[in-house]
């Protein structure tokens, strides 16, 4: 009777064995794939005020985005993609058009899990225009965020996240240069 209690027990242990390892291995490739991130941001750069405020720096050139970013995700922590923004400045008819690539990071393999991304990219300006006007979004730009998923089924993913950049503008001045400034968002996005 000992001798069958065991092996029975045996049997079931390997089979929930079996069973948990088979049901890691699905869920690892479930979470594998292509996916898509539509997203809409606002925010503003952070600037000197404007003389005869009483603030120093303030938020100023406030701006509105959306982006969408294709791409490949890894496993249910790390995906990479690329992809393009609209960027539109609010009381400013004024557009750019940055191509990024972003790398996601989740923290947690839960259904809400905070996040970390950071974006690389160039920003196009669409006029012809010569000399650009100050401020213009040109060059080089890179952004930070900071956020919380939350995850439904497979890997379709809801955020919300605050996003740092530093973008390349160009400043007044004899010679037109380009020059970093900051930048702070809020964004809203869906993954799927």
């Amino acid at each position: 009777m000992k001798k069958f209690f065991v092996v029975t027990m045996m049997a079931v242990l390997l089979g929930t064995v079996s069973f948990c390892a088979s049901a890691q291995e699905k869920k690892a490739e479930q979470d594998k794939g292509f996916w898509f991130d539509v997203s809409a941001s606002a925010g503003g750069m952070v600037m000197r005020n404007p003389a005869g405020s009483n603030a120093k720096f303030g938020m100023n050139r406030a701006s509105y985005g959306i982006d969408a970013v294709f791409g490949y995700r890894f496993n249910n922590y790390v995906a990479l993609g690329a992809g393009a923004q609209f960027v539109g400045e609010i009381n400013r008819n004024d557009v750019s058009i940055p191509i990024i690539v972003r790398v996601r990071y989740d923290i947690l393999d839960k259904m809400v899990t905070p996040f970390l991304a950071a974006e690389v990219g160039y920003s196009v300006y669409p006029y012809s225009a010569k000399p650009r006007p100050q401020y213009a979004r040109e060059g080089a730009i890179g952004a930070g965020t900071i956020g919380v998923a939350i995850k439904s089924d497979g890997n379709h993913r809801a955020y919300l996240g605050v996003v740092g950049s530093a973008v390349q503008v160009t400043n007044d001045g004899a010679r037109w240069y380009r020059k970093f400034r900051p930048e702070l968002r809020v964004k809203i996005g869906y993954e799927f």
